[in-house]
């Protein structure tokens, strides 16, 4: 195992850097709406958050195709939602490790 460290300083630079850029590119988009979804809420609720994707992707853009007309839309989407998420696995808590380790009491518990 590799252990590498970056000091505090570089990560939040780097943090404050990639957020700039999302401001800079949204703003370059053509137009086009944003939805800004955060990790942990889409991992909360995989099944929540994937219906309001592709709701939103339905209501901004011409070229999403349409679903089958003999079904019901939100069925149809329900079920092909479901049949994603059999497929993978979306761990609840991506950050938990690092908030246990760096959040919880402000002292990093690792001894190594």
């Amino acid at each position: 195992l590799i252990a590498h460290h970056v000091s505090f300083e570089t990560l939040m630079k780097n943090y404050i850097q990639l957020h700039k850029y999302m401001l800079h590119d949204e703003k370059h988009l053509l137009q086009s709406p944003v939805m800004w979804l955060k990790l942990e809420d889409f991992t909360q609720n995989p099944k929540k958050y994937l219906k309001q994707v592709w709701d939103f992707a339905q209501k901004t853009t011409t070229t999403m195709p349409p679903t089958p007309s003999n079904k019901n839309d939100n069925d149809y989407i329900i079920r092909s939602i479901d049949a994603v998420l059999k497929k993978r696995t979306i761990h609840p808590n991506p950050n938990g490790k690092y908030i246990k380790q760096w959040c919880g009491d402000g002292h990093n518990n690792n001894n190594d």
